[in-house]
């Protein structure tokens, strides 16, 4: 009688473990094992016309689009404060200046990363923003943050 019971219990520990084993294998990949007949015929359909169709229906997406979408409010508000910034400064058209880069910061203090000489600031941690513009390919770097801009020019 033991017997018995020690053969249906190594029997149900085997199926368990195949069970197991087949339930934490990979997927089966069919792979052709030959190519297709030559007799065998295709209809011919171009891709084209979907590729066109998609392509047309696909939003039109700038990296700055891209950029700008992945921002929060104050990240967005950041970027146009800067924009508008900038405009002024140079006098130039909109469309002339690009997003390059903005990225959200852990500032080390109130400077936001631009201390000036002989200010004092805040040692706080001041969340912001690091917003690069470009202009004829010269790069402006804006720091943001408390509700505040500032082009954050290149120590000399």
């Amino acid at each position: 009688m033991k017997t018995r019971q020690l053969h249906r219990f190594v029997s149900l520990v085997c199926l368990g473990v195949v069970v197991w084993l087949t339930a934490c294998a990979p997927p089966a990949i069919n792979v052709p094992t030959a190519a297709p007949a030559a007799t065998e015929q295709r209809p011919a359909v171009s891709p084209t016309p979907i590729v066109t169709r998609i392509a047309t229906l696909a939003p039109k997406t700038t990296p700055e689009r891209v950029i700008v979408d992945n921002l929060s409010e104050d990240g967005r508000r950041s970027v146009s404060q800067a924009r508008q910034d900038l405009l002024g400064r140079l006098n130039v058209a909109s469309d002339k200046i690009s997003l390059v880069k903005a990225e959200a910061v852990q500032w080390p203090d109130s400077s936001l990363g631009c201390p000036e000489s002989g200010m004092m600031y805040a040692q706080v941690i001041t969340p912001g923003y690091r917003v690069v513009l470009e202009y004829a390919g010269q790069a402006y770097e804006y720091h943001a943050g408390n509700n505040r801009v500032t082009l954050c020019e290149p120590k000399q």
